[in-house]
C-alpha cells in the first residue's frame, strides 16, 4: 500500500471512530507529522454521486503539525515555523515562528536551518546576522547534497548559497564555490541560477555602495561607473535599482569600458532597467568581445548559438567559444574540450579534450570538473 493510501486510511479510521483530535496522544511525532502533511496537502474526502474530492483542511493540519512539533519532529518544527512566519493558514507570529525554526535547526534539520538562515539574513523576526545566516545555509546545503536532495527547497538553497559566495556576504568571496553551487541549483531547475551562470555579471568583484564611489562615478571614472552599476544591479550596500544600474553601465560603455558594455548588454538581454532588446544586447556584447573580454566572447558565442539578436551561426559560435577559452573563461574551455572529445567542429583529439577539461575544472566550472573526472575514470586522453 502506498504512503498516501496509508495516511488516507489512518485519517479515515480516526474520523469513522469519531475520536478526531483526541487521538493525537496515540501517535508519535513522526506519525503526527504525516497526518498534518495529509491535511495540509490533500485534505479530507468529500463524496459526491459521481466523484470523490479532497478538500484541504489547513487549521486541522496546523493543529496536527503543532502536536508533531511538540513531540520533537524536526521537519514539523520547520514547517510550523514557516507557516507562522508567513501567516499561512494561521495568524502570523514571527516570534513563535523563529522559536520553532531554531528548534528545528538545533535538531539538525536541513530545511529548518535553511529557513532560519534566510530569516536571519533578512532580519525577519530576529536581528540581521549574515555570518550566522551563511553558516546555517551552508550546513543545510551540505546536508541536502549528502542525502541526494533533489526536490523541495534544495534548488533554492543551493542558489542562495551561491549568492553568499559570489557577494562575499557572511564569508570570503569565493568565485569557484559560487559557480559550483549555482551549477547545482541550475541542474535542479533553478532558473535564476541558470541565468547567473549564463550571465557574466553574476559574480562581480564585490564593491559595496559608498558616497566616495558615487563621487568617482559622477566625475567620469568608468571603473567606478561599472562598480556603481553593480551595486545597484545586485543590491550591494544599497537597494536594487535596475534602471540606475543600466544608467551607469551606459555611462561606462560610452567611454568604451568593456565591462560597462558587457553589463549593459546583459541588461538589454534580460530586460532589466531597459526594455528587452536582443539586437542591442548583441551590439554591446560584440563591442566588449572586440576588446578581448573573455566573458563577452562567451556571451557572444551564446548569441550566435541561440540566435539572440543575430542569425544562428554555429561556426561563429564555436569561434568565439575558442577565443573566450583562450582568454580564460572556464565555461568556454569546457565547450572547447567537449568539441575535441566528440570531434564536433574540430578533429577528435582526446588529449586536447583532457587539456581543456582540466583548465575548465581548475577555473571552477562544474561541467568541466565532471567531464575531467569521466576522462580519468575511463583513461581516455590520460593514463589511468
Amino acid at each position: 500500500m502506498s504512503f498516501k493510501k496509508k495516511i488516507f486510511l489512518w485519517v479515515g479510521v480516526i474520523g469513522i471512530l469519531g475520536i478526531g483530535y483526541n487521538a493525537y496522544h496515540w501517535f508519535d511525532g513522526v506519525t503526527q507529522g504525516r497526518i498534518a502533511y495529509f491535511y495540509l496537502e490533500y485534505g479530507l474526502p468529500y463524496f459526491y454521486t459521481d466523484r470523490v474530492v479532497l478538500h484541504k483542511d489547513i487549521p486541522r493540519g496546523i493543529w496536527w503539525l503543532t502536536k508533531a512539533a511538540e513531540r520533537g519532529n524536526a521537519n514539523a518544527q520547520s514547517n510550523l515555523g514557516a507557516y507562522l512566519m508567513h501567516g499561512n493558514g494561521v495568524k502570523k507570529n514571527e516570534k513563535e515562528g523563529i522559536k520553532w525554526l531554531r528548534k528545528s535547526a538545533d535538531n539538525a534539520c536541513a530545511e529548518g536551518q535553511y529557513n532560519l538562515g534566510t530569516c536571519i539574513y533578512n532580519g525577519e523576526g530576529t536581528l540581521v546576522n549574515k555570518q550566522e545566516a551563511f553558516r546555517l545555509i551552508k550546513d543545510a546545503c551540505e546536508k541536502m547534497l549528502k542525502r541526494g536532495k533533489k526536490k523541495g527547497i534544495a534548488k533554492n538553497a543551493y542558489y542562495v548559497l551561491g549568492q553568499f559566495y559570489s557577494r562575499g556576504e557572511g564569508c570570503e568571496v569565493n568565485k569557484k564555490e559560487a559557480i559550483i553551487w549555482f551549477s547545482r541549483a541550475a541542474d535542479l531547475g533553478n532558473v535564476d541560477a541558470r541565468t547567473a551562470l549564463d550571465n557574466p555579471l553574476q559574480i562581480p568583484t564585490p564593491v559595496k555602495y559608498s558616497s566616495e564611489l558615487k563621487d568617482k562615478a559622477e566625475e567620469g571614472n568608468s571603473e567606478a561607473q561599472v562598480n556603481l552599476g553593480w551595486c545597484y544591479y545586485d543590491g550591494l550596500g544599497i537597494d536594487k535599482d535596475y534602471s540606475k544600474a543600466a544608467f551607469w553601465f551606459q555611462k561606462a560603455a560610452d567611454q568604451n569600458n568593456s565591462w560597462g558594455q558587457l553589463n549593459l548588454a546583459i541588461c538589454y538581454k534580460e530586460g532589466k532597467g531597459v526594455p528587452k532588446n536582443l539586437l542591442k544586447a548583441f551590439e554591446y556584447f560584440e563591442k566588449s568581445a572586440k576588446q578581448d573580454n573573455a566573458n563577452a566572447q562567451f556571451a557572444l558565442a551564446q548569441c550566435y548559438g541561440n540566435a539572440w539578436g543575430t542569425e544562428e551561426n554555429e561556426s561563429e559560435s564555436f569561434k568565439f567559444n575558442q577565443q573566450s577559452a583562450k582568454n580564460g573563461n572556464s565555461c568556454a574551455q569546457n565547450v572547447v574540450g567537449y568539441a575535441y572529445f566528440t570531434g564536433n567542429k574540430v578533429s577528435k583529439d582526446p588529449e586536447k579534450a583532457f587539456e581543456w577539461f582540466e583548465k575548465s575544472a581548475e577555473g571552477g566550472c562544474e561541467k568541466g570538473q565532471c567531464n575531467l573526472s569521466k576522462l580519468y575514470a575511463s583513461g581516455v586522453g590520460v593514463q589511468k
